[in-house]
């Protein structure tokens, strides 16, 4: 018993040295600590009780000053939603991802007034579109080394070359393997209607895959050479990544996708980076 109450001391009164400090939020403090624990441990046992409870008032994180959580919404598929997804994760933000139906109209225009994703609900409860300015606001937002805004004219150039045909590879495939926006028959109708009259009957470029596939991997090797590291495209994270990883993510729904292994390792570790997971496990 009295090895018990001896150890019962000993934490008690380093209790207390701790609390002085997270109180003051001062070193020094601790010695006092340590005194005011040994007084109040001999002269008021009822005290202990108190200041046990003060500790952990103390160490429970306040939740008043906890940062407020947005809200996004998207469709998993669309590259323009990746590229506000990335941001909270490149900056560490917590964010509340919501999917619309691919063929909900309302909700979106009560929001924005126009059927567009993605979506942020600020932290003042106002909502805005356009994915770059949500890129922009939530890297304002963090307050934090910027990401560079330089977009080379090869990357650019090699982005539009390649959306020429890409989206003929992706969007039949999109509604084939279970994103939340296509859970219904009808919201996977609305898409391909759409997007039959944008790209063409998806049985179509379904079957000419080999050619669509081929042209692509005859077009990454220029794309690798103008990957910097595994981190970032440019010399430093920034734009560059925010507008080319949603392309390639994509791009790993499709099943004998064979990326270059610097590529691979890039999309790999921006996948990680930014909390946006691939389709590899789902590609058809």
């Amino acid at each position: 018993m009295k090895d018990r109450a001896g150890c019962c001391l000993i934490v008690f009164i380093l209790a207390m040295a701790v609390l002085f400090g997270i109180i003051n939020d001062d070193k020094t403090d601790i010695i006092t600590g340590l005194a005011v624990g040994i007084f109040i441990y001999a002269s008021a046992p009822i005290l202990v009780i108190i200041f046990i409870v003060l500790i952990i008032i103390c160490i429970l994180p306040d939740s008043t000053n906890q940062e407020p959580t947005m809200k996004l919404y998207i469709y998993d598929h669309c590259p323009f939603c990746v590229r506000a997804r990335m941001i909270f994760g490149l900056r560490g933000l917590p964010v509340e991802l919501e999917v619309f139906a691919n063929d909900d109209e309302a909700g979106p225009t009560a929001l924005i007034g126009e059927k567009v994703v993605p979506i942020l609900v600020k932290p003042d409860g106002t909502a805005m579109d356009e994915s770059l300015d949500i890129v922009r606001f939530v890297d304002e937002y963090a307050g934090k080394e910027r990401l560079d805004d330089t977009i080379r004219p090869e990357i650019q150039a090699w982005l539009d070359k390649v959306g020429k045909y890409s989206s003929r590879l992706t969007a039949p495939r999109c509604v084939q393997i279970g994103l939340p926006e296509f859970a219904t028959e009808s919201a996977r109708a609305y898409y391909i209607k759409k997007k039959t009259a944008a790209y063409g009957d998806f049985a179509e470029n379904i079957a000419r895959t080999d050619e669509y596939l081929a042209q692509l991997h005859a077009d990454l090797p220029e794309l690798a050479t103008l990957i910097h590291s595994e981190a970032h495209i440019g010399e430093k994270l920034g734009y560059e990544d925010i507008i080319t990883f949603p392309l390639l993510r994509n791009l790993t729904m499709v099943k004998g996708l064979q990326y270059p292994e610097h590529i691979r390792f890039y999309v790999e570790h921006m996948a990680k980076q930014s909390g946006v997971p691939l389709y590899y496990d789902k590609a058809v």
